[in-house]
């Protein structure tokens, strides 16, 4: 899809805030071109899309009367919308069901960053996936969007994603940022890289619960 050369109200309600072109331009991801079905959007987008970082119990209490209705339609449906509402909570989908079919567009999703605010869905599924693939995306958005001091995305998340398999695969691999991050945030003092690993070891803690939830015995 190309990108667009004016943010309109629609695309700034869709999350697509700032203009910007980077070398993943290109990937291919697919984009619908009809709204979302409204009885989709009631049922998953609403509900969900505020709480899935929030809080472990409201999203459980949502989906625990409908997991079974979790398919790869739906989680696709929802991927392909530009909107970062229904993108997040694919994503999050993504990560309860582990579903490693979805692992590559989700990967080209977080490379393109067409809409803001999605993007920390995404980390928290290739976290979740946990696999060379997964953290390749994390480590390729890295390696280009610490490099643009400009664009306030999802460096951190991302950043909280590389520490967060570090420490669950015995490795060493956010080493490697270091030295950009600290020029990254030289003009960031809000920027706080410990408060977001914590949230977001929170937030996978959470996808893990409420997975067991979900899950028959």
């Amino acid at each position: 899809m190309p990108r667009p050369t004016l943010v309109t109200p629609e695309l700034h309600s869709a999350g697509a805030t700032v203009l910007h072109r980077s070398p993943f331009d290109d990937l291919v991801v697919p984009i619908s071109q009809t709204p979302l079905d409204a009885r989709l959007r009631d049922r998953w987008v609403k509900p969900l899309y505020m709480t899935v970082f929030e809080g472990v119990e409201a999203v459980g209490r949502v989906l625990l009367p409908q997991v079974g209705e979790i398919s790869p339609e739906l989680i696709a449906a929802l991927l392909a919308q530009f909107n970062w509402r229904p993108r997040l909570v694919g994503a999050f989908l993504v990560a309860i069901k582990q579903r490693a079919d979805f692992e590559d567009l989700v990967g080209r999703l977080l490379l393109r960053s067409d809409v803001c605010y999605a993007g920390r869905g995404y980390c928290l599924a290739l976290a979740s996936l946990n696999t060379r693939a997964a953290l390749r995306f994390l480590q390729d958005y890295l390696r280009y969007y610490l490099t643009r001091p400009d664009l306030y995305f999802d460096q951190a998340n991302a950043l909280a994603a590389v520490r967060h398999l570090d420490g669950v695969n015995g490795t060493d691999h956010a080493n490697e940022f270091g030295p950009l991050w600290a020029r990254f945030v030289g003009d960031k003092d809000h920027w706080d890289l410990d408060a977001t690993c914590a949230r977001f070891d929170d937030a996978l803690r959470g996808v893990v619960s409420v997975r067991a939830a979900l899950t028959p015995p």
